[in-house]
């Protein structure tokens, strides 16, 4: 009897007659696979197999290889990368709280210090409230990097009879780490001229 009864509580979990109940669960376990899903496109954005299967890069790959749209795919990548960076909304994806299309949108914006309280707003607005957001977010980000690259400056000159040049610039923080290096490198190969030898 005891041998019966403890086959009976090993079997598969009871499925619960309520419809609603088996939907709430379907819907995230389908979080938890798309999850898995977007763990693994991250890990292919990491090593670059997209080349190994003649794809031109990690979107294209899953747009073949899924049959979804460019767009989709695209979106898919991004988020694979955000949700490394961003737990909270990785367990609303895989607890059901949230599903895949809107955590795919709030990847285009949220930010570690944003997910819970966007997390939150998310689950009371509709998904076209969510892509409006979004596109608005991108148009701000989009203007914020056309205005750095509008207002950068560089100038330059000659001055103490020709014997020394003044260099004077204004720009984005990736332009300027390019320029300094780009800078520390010719300096490397400048020789060292007489009197200067101790100089730092």
């Amino acid at each position: 009897m005891f041998e019966m009864q403890r086959r009976e509580t090993s079997g598969p979990a009871p499925v619960s007659a309520d419809p609603l109940a088996r939907a709430d669960a379907a819907h995230a376990e389908a979080g938890r696979a798309f999850r898995a899903l977007l763990s693994a496109i991250a890990e292919l954005e990491r090593t670059g197999r997209y080349r190994d299967e003649g794809a031109r890069d990690t979107a294209h790959l899953v747009q073949m290889r899924y049959g979804v749209s460019g767009w989709e795919a695209r979106r898919m990548v991004q988020a694979a990368s955000a949700l490394e960076r961003l737990p909270h909304l990785a367990r609303a994806l895989t607890s059901g709280l949230l599903g895949p299309d809107k955590v795919l949108e709030l990847c285009r914006f949220a930010t570690p210090a944003t997910e819970r309280g966007l997390i939150a707003w998310a689950r009371r607005v509709s998904y076209g409230a969510m892509r409006r957001r979004g596109e608005l977010e991108e148009r701000r980000g989009r203007e914020q990097e056309e205005r750095a690259v509008r207002e950068r400056s560089c100038s330059w000159y000659f001055f103490d009879a020709g014997r020394r040049f003044h260099l004077e610039a204004d720009l984005p923080a990736a332009d300027g780490a390019r320029v300094a290096a780009a800078m520390e490198e010719v300096a490397r190969g400048i020789p060292v001229m007489p009197g200067e030898e101790d100089a730092a």
